[in-house]
C-alpha cells in the first residue's frame, strides 16, 4: 500500500456530502456510463488519475477552489464543498455556487491481476456503494472495529443544507477457501457442538482455565463415562453453583 512494498488491492471510500449527496467509492474506471454528472461534484477517481474538482465558477465565491484527487487522497473541496473520497486515486473535492455547495467524487480502488484471483469489485450508484443489496458491505468503523459511524463502507456523505458530511471508508472481503459455503457466503456454516472447528468460537465460562474449556469443546460429548476434561469442567461448574 501506501507504506508498503507492493500494492496488491486498495478499497475505495465515499465522497463528503454537501448539498448534495458525495458519490459513493467507485471501481477503475470512473463513473458508469450514463451516471448524470452534476457539475458542482467533483468527479470519481480513476485507477490511473484522481477525480477533477467541481465547478466553482469564476473563482469569486470561495476563498479557496476544489482540488482534483491524489494518489492516495481525496482533492479538498472549496470553501464549504465536500472533500472528495480516499483510493488508489482520490476523488475530487466538490466546488461552489450561489446557495449550494457541491459533493465530494468517490475513490477508485485497485487490484493487482498479477497476485489476486476471483475477484469481483462492486461499484455503487447515487450514494449507496456497490452490492448493498445482495453481498451485505460490513458496516463503517472509526478508530476501532467497535466504533460504528454508521451505515456500510463506500457510502457517499450524505447532503446537509447546513454541513458537510464525511463518506465512509472503503472495504475488502477477503473469502478464504472452505471457510464460507459458496451458496451462503458471509454467513459461516453451522456446526453442531463438538466439532473441533468450532473450538475456536467457543465462549469460555467464567471461573474454568482455558485448556480445560477448550479440550472440552474439541472432545465429542457421548452417553459414555466422561473424560478427564469433561469431569475438571463439571467440577468447576459445580463449584460455581455450591458458591
Amino acid at each position: 500500500g501506501s507504506s508498503g512494498l507492493e500494492t496488491v488491492c486498495v478499497a475505495s471510500g465515499g465522497g463528503g456530502g454537501g448539498g448534495r449527496d458525495g458519490q459513493p467509492g467507485g471501481c477503475l474506471d470512473g463513473e458508469l456510463p450514463g451516471t448524470k454528472i452534476d457539475q458542482l461534484n467533483g468527479r470519481m477517481g480513476t485507477a490511473s488519475a484522481g477525480g477533477k474538482p467541481g465547478d466553482c465558477g469564476e473563482g469569486i465565491l470561495a476563498d479557496f477552489d476544489a482540488e482534483s484527487g491524489q494518489a492516495w487522497q481525496g482533492g479538498c473541496g472549496a470553501s464549504f464543498g465536500g472533500g472528495g473520497g480516499g483510493g488508489f486515486f482520490g476523488g475530487g473535492g466538490g466546488g461552489i455556487s450561489p446557495g449550494i455547495v457541491g459533493a465530494g467524487g468517490g475513490g477508485s480502488c485497485y487490484v493487482n491481476l498479477e497476485t489476486c484471483a476471483d475477484v469481483v469489485v462492486m461499484q455503487g450508484e447515487g450514494r449507496e456503494p456497490g452490492g448493498v443489496n445482495d453481498r451485505t458491505p460490513p458496516p463503517a468503523t472509526g478508530m476501532h472495529e467497535l466504533d460504528k459511524v454508521g451505515g456500510p463502507v463506500g457510502l457517499g456523505g450524505e447532503a446537509d443544507t447546513h454541513a458537510c458530511a464525511p463518506g465512509n471508508h472503503g472495504g475488502v472481503r477477503i473469502y478464504k477457501p472452505g471457510f464460507y459455503n459458496d451458496n451462503d457466503r458471509g454467513k459461516p456454516p453451522p456446526r453442531e457442538y463438538g466439532d473441533p472447528v468450532r473450538a475456536k468460537d467457543v465462549m469460555l465460562p467464567i471461573g474454568v482455565p482455558v485448556s480445560s474449556a477448550l479440550a472440552l469443546a474439541k472432545s465429542n460429548i457421548s452417553d459414555d463415562e466422561g473424560t478427564e476434561e469433561e469431569e475438571e469442567f463439571e467440577k468447576y461448574e459445580y463449584e460455581e453453583e455450591q458458591g
